[in-house]
């Protein structure tokens, strides 16, 4: 499997032009503390979770964060059936339904939209 690996820099700087940061529950996702938040059509996170964690399992961190800076949030939980630990053991990553996905984003989108 191929990645494409950008310099510290580079990441550190592109959440700025983003309107829309879509990520896996995790630290990654605290770039959304570098986006643009006074532009107008700014911003929004969709966070993608496991299926099996509940709210309580994970610290509502990110999500406090984007209402916190008047983001608009939403939540894309996996397909899989297996555990955290059985699809680490694989490590194949998580799936989550590209449709949900789809629809989760253009939620978020439509209400930036509507902001304008």
């Amino acid at each position: 499997m191929r990645g494409i690996f950008l310099p510290y820099l580079t990441l550190s700087l592109l959440p700025f032009f983003l309107s829309l940061l879509v990520g896996m529950h995790g630290a990654a996702l605290f770039h959304l503390l570098s986006m643009d938040v006074g532009a107008s059509a700014c911003c929004g996170v969709v966070e993608l979770y496991h299926k099996r964690w509940s709210q309580s399992e994970a610290v509502p961190t990110v999500s406090n964060m984007a209402r916190f800076l008047d983001m608009e949030y939403e939540v894309v939980r996996s397909v899989e059936p297996e555990s955290v630990a059985e699809i680490r053991r694989r490590g194949k990553g998580t799936f989550v339904d590209t449709e949900n996905l789809r629809r989760a984003a253009e939620k978020a989108i439509g209400r930036l939209v509507q902001r304008q």
